[in-house]
């Protein structure tokens, strides 16, 4: 089961968010056909994205990560709730598969240059939105760049997905780590130390560790709490009537040149690929009713 965990270390300012998410990543995967490269620049983001979510207050608050590069995958669009659902669109999911001189997949090769941005949908008239240009295209220091920038909160943030040799997602997870306003500079000095110690979070797992260990193992010698756990999982909330909103979005003249075309109307979900299919007579019903 794929799930997330939030704490903090006692008597320290440093709070942490933490998940496990092979399965969501692998249900991604099989929904987008996405190649390895492909699949660990998205999953690394969907990772980072769902944890954003979880430090977030209300189950109705949204975020949506766009990370938008000029590399092959094109824009990579992640939206998540503090619920741990996400959800994720991807402008090229077939992108070729490339590898570094140390063997592992060439995210930021796909990725490119390009810019990170985070929109915080709370509930008010305009949403919160920061943007900040990729500065490795590897992700996890993309979103570290963003939170010290744009929301001006040092954090570490480490993501990690590995793809088997039959292109299967065989771990992935990550932690955002994060010092809170009244840290000193020997918690900063701790807190660097401690991450020049973490190896890779995909290693730690397919060594069977669990992400309350790594946590524990990273703060080694401190009261590490952990205060809420929660699923994660690939959800998407597409539904007739939204669907149906879409299609009145078109305005009413396109409307009707389609239900004079007699030939209905077929709109497919980014998010899920699900296909939703009305008739001529749905068509004109949905017209009638929006008057």
């Amino acid at each position: 089961m794929d799930y997330m965990i939030r704490g903090n270390v006692k008597n320290m300012p440093i709070r942490f968010f933490a998940a496990t998410a092979k399965d969501t990543v692998e249900e991604m995967r099989n929904v987008h056909n996405t190649t390895p490269t492909a699949t660990a620049a998205v999953g690394r983001t969907m990772i980072a994205t769902v944890l954003i979510g979880y430090t977030m207050k209300n189950d109705t608050d949204v975020v949506t990560s766009i990370v938008a590069g000029d590399g092959e995958i094109g824009k990579i669009v992640c939206t998540a709730n503090p619920l741990g659902e996400i959800k994720c669109d991807i402008d090229n999911p077939t992108t070729n598969v490339y590898i570094t001189d140390n063997g592992k997949l060439d995210v930021k090769k796909v990725v490119g240059e390009g810019s990170l941005k985070v929109i915080k949908d709370i509930g008010l008239k305009q949403p919160y939105s920061g943007e900040v240009p990729l500065v490795s295209g590897e992700i996890g220091e993309d979103f570290t760049y963003y939170f010290a920038k744009s929301e001006q909160t040092p954090s570490v943030v480490a993501l990690g997905v590995f793809v088997d040799k039959e292109c299967n997602v065989e771990e992935s997870g990550g932690l955002i780590i994060q010092l809170l306003p009244n840290a000193q500079e020997e918690d900063v000095d701790y807190l660097q130390g401690r991450i020049e110690t973490l190896r890779p979070i995909t290693t730690l797992l397919r060594e069977g560790k669990t992400i309350e260990e790594i946590v524990t193992e990273l703060f080694e010698g401190k009261d590490v709490e952990i205060v809420e756990k929660k699923k994660v999982r690939y959800y998407c909330d597409c539904n007739v009537e939204k669907i149906k909103k879409v299609i009145l979005s078109l305005g009413k003249e396109s409307l009707q040149e389609i239900i004079d075309d007699d030939e209905g109307i077929s709109v497919l979900c980014h998010f899920c690929k699900k296909e939703y299919d009305l008739t001529t007579s749905e068509l004109k019903d949905l017209v009638r009713e929006s008057l």
